[in-house]
């Protein structure tokens, strides 16, 4: 007769048998390997603060913009362009010397006809726009 002590210690050994038995599979199983994805695209904007402070806030990225928006071109009454005071060509020069792209926003305070007057005078806003990247992209 199998008393519930002998029950036991069958039941025991089988299933450290199997753990045995499948140790290998598991400790010589492939672990799948997992890729990080490298094409990303981080870009900010930014709008206050003084030149070294952003250059400090864009080197805590540790690399990973791509682009930076500074919120440098707003459009006047008229639908112009217009250059805020607070351009800084030595901005523009440390985000290239950091290989990130500064693409310029073009502000217009969420007004939406003034965005519409400057699409009716588009031709003359691109060659503005066209005119400030070459005089201060450095």
């Amino acid at each position: 007769m199998i008393t519930r002590k002998s029950l036991f210690l069958i039941v025991y050994t089988l299933i450290l048998g199997m753990i045995v038995s499948m140790s290998p599979q598991l400790y010589f199983k492939k672990i799948p390997t997992i890729e990080a994805k490298t094409n990303t695209y981080n870009m900010t904007y930014v709008y206050y603060g003084k030149t070294p402070e952003l250059i400090r806030n864009v080197d805590a990225t540790k690399g990973t913009l791509q682009a930076i928006s500074p919120g440098y071109l707003e459009l006047t009454s008229d639908g112009s362009l217009s250059i805020s005071d607070t351009l800084d060509v030595a901005f523009i020069k440390a985000m290239h010397d950091r290989s990130i792209k500064v693409i310029p926003y073009l502000g217009n305070e969420w007004n939406r006809a003034l965005a519409e007057k400057s699409l009716q005078n588009r031709d003359a806003l691109s060659t503005q726009i066209v005119d400030a990247i070459k005089k201060y992209n450095r």
